[in-house]
């Protein structure tokens, strides 16, 4: 229901997915992925009724009782049963020592502290993500702060801090691998493509994060985590900003 009421505004404002969510300041494929069959929450679906001059409205419908409202709000308050088990499925496959990677990370510095803790690098945080989905407009050189690893960390790992950058993920294709609003490091002096491998990508369409594929002739393909999103061919004058090495989330 949604999604038809998106889609005909759309229409009649004769407006794109990407332009409307650009607009409002919303990732580029907020509408796009309402448009894709998947519901947004309450909170993005205000942002969209918004930024369509659309009003959203909740409360009893005409005819309809409170009993009958307090007798079904139980059910309507529940996460989708789909969720609920992706949720329990990829917490199942978490090995144990998952948590314990995690620990390379270390707090930043206090300001007034000098001299860096021992053994550990710092990162630069850039302010502008990649975008799981349709990409975001563009890549901003500016370092807004730095994240501290451990020195034996991102030496096991190949690592160099000083080519490494910490970015945000926008958007849903890649999830549940990267979930909208991860962060990710991403490592640019590796930059060949590998099958399997994810990839901050700059494309005609703005910055996204994909998995390298191809088809069966062989040919590169950008590849999505989430099923929803087909894969597409790699464009010829993409360029590859780097290889994603690690993730973190709030949860």
């Amino acid at each position: 229901m949604f999604e038809s009421i998106v889609r005909e505004r759309l229409r009649v404002t004769s407006s794109t997915p990407i332009g409307i969510a650009l607009r409002a300041g919303l990732p580029r494929d907020a509408v796009r992925s309402v448009l894709r069959g998947h519901p947004p929450n309450l909170v993005r679906a205000a942002e969209i009724c918004k930024a369509l001059g659309l009003k959203l409205h909740i409360g009893l419908a005409t005819g309809e009782t409170t009993e009958a409202i307090q007798s079904t709000a139980s059910v309507e308050d529940r996460p989708p049963a789909w969720a609920t088990a992706l949720r329990d499925e990829i917490i199942s496959r978490l090995p144990s020592t998952e948590l314990e990677d995690d620990a390379a990370l270390v707090e930043e510095p206090e300001a007034d502290v000098v001299e860096f803790p021992a053994g550990v690098r710092q990162v630069a945080v850039r302010e502008l993500g990649a975008a799981a989905g349709a990409g975001a407009a563009v890549w901003d050189e500016t370092v807004t702060g730095h994240v501290y690893f451990r020195r034996e960390w991102l030496s096991k790992h190949g690592l160099n801090a000083k080519q490494c950058s910490v970015i945000g993920v926008l958007g849903e294709s890649m999830e549940p691998t990267l979930p909208d609003g991860c962060s990710v490091l991403v490592d640019h002096q590796r930059r060949r493509r590998f099958v399997r491998h994810i990839y901050t990508v700059r494309t005609s369409d703005g910055l996204v994060v994909k998995r390298a594929g191809k088809d069966e002739d062989g040919g590169w393909l950008m590849v999505s985590d989430h099923p929803a999103w087909d894969p597409e061919p790699w464009p010829d004058d993409a360029e590859v900003i780097g290889e994603v090495k690690w993730m973190a989330r709030t949860l």
